[in-house]
């Protein structure tokens, strides 16, 4: 093959990957445990728009033969809507040049992203994260890896807020004063959330416990729900953020914060 050749099929292979990468990367969107996957493209969504609508408004697209039609109309859509989340757009007469096999995001998800969040999705989404984080199988230190099943024995809950689980006293005293998302200021709050609605973390496991929770959770105020929201929502963000950035030096940790900042004010619309 020519010097020639090489070239091309190396720009093809090249091409490919970035293509599933991309696609690999809307997957995570919806699904709240990856989120921070997503996050880490959050100043690259309208140029990811502009690459999947160039790449399939040119010939030399159809020429590679790649079969990525309607995974390049997914990627750009996806990555649309979550700019707009970001309460980024293009302008009226970009929105034009954008291939039409890319759907805008209608109307009514511009409503939800510009919309504050009602205070009833939130009191729903804080007991969900509370439920997940008590009947969690993983310690809750950060950048601990143990799981109940690598450990095969169950985990010691905090002996504050009963929800936070440790694998050791060590764990236990690193998360208090974590550097980046100590445990000590939520736990407080979380032991009044506790009081106010009632609950055995110990037991939350049965269908009845839980729907118990949910008739108790508008007794959860806005501000108690947005703490809960951000304390579990920056924990999983670091614990994925740091399988990516084994060492978390100084752009790193700016980076990381940059991003809790962008997931805050796109879909809680607050600023962290």
């Amino acid at each position: 093959m020519s010097e020639g050749g090489h070239m091309a099929r190396e720009t093809t292979d090249r091409f490919e990957i970035l293509v599933n990468l991309l696609y690999e990367v809307t997957l995570t969107f919806g699904r709240e445990e990856d989120t921070t996957l997503l996050l880490s493209w959050c100043g690259h969504d309208l140029n990811v728009v502009r690459f999947a609508s160039r790449v399939l408004s040119t010939d030399a697209y159809k020429n590679l033969g790649v079969s990525h039609t309607g995974m390049l109309a997914y990627i750009g859509e996806i990555f649309w809507e979550f700019a707009v989340a970001a309460r980024k757009d293009f302008s009226d007469e970009e929105r034009k040049s954008i291939s039409p096999l890319i759907k805008a995001p209608p109307a009514e998800i511009l409503d939800i992203f510009i919309d504050e969040p009602s205070i009833d999705d939130l009191r729903k989404q804080a007991c969900a994260r509370l439920i997940n984080a008590a009947l969690s199988k993983s310690c809750a230190a950060p950048g601990c890896k143990e799981t109940t099943t690598t450990q095969d024995r169950r985990f010691q809950a905090c002996g504050q807020c009963h929800i936070a689980l440790y694998c050791s006293k060590q764990c236990q005293v690193a998360a208090w004063k974590h550097f980046e998302i100590p445990h000590r200021p939520i736990c407080h709050s979380l032991k009044a959330i506790n009081q106010k609605l009632e609950v055995d973390w110990m037991k939350i496991g049965t269908a009845a416990r839980q729907d118990a929770l949910w008739k108790r959770a508008d007794r959860l105020t806005l501000q108690e729900c947005r703490n809960i929201v951000v304390w579990t929502g920056k924990a999983l963000m670091w614990e994925s953020y740091s399988r990516r950035v084994p060492e978390m030096d100084a752009q790193a940790l700016h980076n990381f914060r940059q991003h809790c900042k962008d997931w805050a004010k796109g879909f809680l619309k607050i600023d962290i």
